[in-house]
């Protein structure tokens, strides 16, 4: 809950950025896909090694899943200042005589 209300007021105090937009969103983003894709493997990977086994989906989705949230939460960030640090990269053009 402390993340929603982090990535909340993030918004709230930035919101007319775009940066800080990008990096909300990629936070968000990038909790809802790493919280689901840890969660879907662990959950699969139980049922398929521990076919008798009824923790698996538990610890999956208790476990696995919220730690997927918060690694994609933190990491999300991350990927969109890489994204906007290439964009501010200055261009290098090369001409036809340059090449050669």
């Amino acid at each position: 809950m402390g993340i929603v209300a982090y990535l909340s007021w993030q918004f709230v105090v930035g919101g007319n950025d775009a940066i800080c937009r990008r990096k909300v969103a990629s936070a968000g983003l990038g909790g809802i896909l790493l919280g689901g894709i840890g969660a879907s493997l662990a959950f699969m990977g139980s049922a398929m090694l521990m076919p008798n086994s009824n923790l698996g989906p538990m610890v999956a989705f208790l476990i696995i899943g919220p730690i997927g949230f918060v690694a994609g939460v933190l990491l999300g960030p991350f990927v969109a200042l890489a994204e906007n640090f290439d964009e501010r990269a200055p261009s290098v053009s090369m001409t036809k005589q340059d090449q050669t």
